[in-house]
């Protein structure tokens, strides 16, 4: 009698013993994305590659390392991001107490996909941002699994004119008088320092008709300070989306002006210098 249940305990650890010691390979790897639109919100897919002898033990999913929000931290030299766990629909994951998130395992493929989504970047500086994934597959032993996955945020910069008699980025003045004043306003959106550079055909208003070489002068001024036709004036990175400057035109004297139209053409170039 003691022989047998002695046999039976031994059967019974050993099977236990087997169920436990699942084996097999899995990785994990992901892809890197550039992005030059502020606007968007850039996402990283990330694949996890199980064995099929490892998808035999029914894994249920895997665990990705968090810090205390969910979110996995990406850091560069100009600041840092970070991105939410997510499934290819964008459906965030809950992290729990432990500082990770819990990614379940699909249909029953070698291939598994989540996503890291960047919830916004548009006050993100230029420059490459990295994060480290540490993925550890449920229900397995070992050593977790790590990678690399990288952002790379350019330079970007718009701008845009608005107020009263601009059309078609055309600016009607109207009747010209002296010293008259036309006031407009320059917004400008951009993830780094810029500079603003203006140059003019004639450098002064030019009759259309009569050949004349006079010219009526006038300046340029952005938030008070005068514009060099040629010479760029920098600025630092907007403070806030939707910010405006001051851009001002100022008419000198129109004496021994005649009558007709009056006109130049001027181009303003935006240069991000991250």
């Amino acid at each position: 009698m003691r022989i047998l249940i002695y046999i039976f305990l031994m059967f019974f650890f050993f099977v236990g013993y087997a169920k436990a010691e699942c084996n097999g390979s899995w990785g994990i790897n992901s892809q890197r994305v550039l992005s030059n639109d502020l606007s968007s919100a850039p996402k990283i897919l990330v694949e996890i590659e199980v064995s099929n002898s490892l998808m035999s033990c029914d894994i249920k999913g895997v665990f990705i390392k968090t810090n205390t929000e969910g979110r996995i931290k990406f850091s560069s030299h100009g600041g840092s991001l970070v991105a939410d766990v997510t499934d290819t629909s964008g459906n965030s994951y809950q992290s729990n107490s432990i500082q990770r998130v819990f990614v379940p395992f699909g249909r029953l493929a070698t291939t598994q996909r989540f996503e890291l989504r960047f919830p916004t970047i548009d006050r993100a500086k230029p420059g490459d941002y990295t994060g480290t994934i540490i993925a550890q597959l449920e229900g397995v032993r070992g050593a977790p699994r790590r990678t690399q996955a990288s952002l790379k945020v350019y330079p970007y910069i718009a701008m845009y004119f608005q107020g009263s008699g601009l059309s078609n980025n055309r600016l009607n003045l109207g009747v010209l008088k002296t010293g008259m004043i036309k006031s407009f306003e320059l917004g400008v959106e951009s993830n780094a320092a810029y500079s603003i550079l203006i140059e003019s055909k004639f450098e002064g208003l030019q009759h259309e008709t009569s050949g004349s070489s006079k010219l009526l002068e006038y300046k340029l001024s952005i938030d008070g300070r005068i514009v060099s036709f040629g010479e760029p004036l920098n600025f630092s990175i907007p403070p806030s989306s939707g910010y405006k400057k001051a851009f001002l035109f100022e008419l000198g004297s129109t004496e021994g002006a005649i009558s007709g139209r009056y006109r130049d053409y001027v181009t303003v170039t935006a240069i991000a210098n991250p």
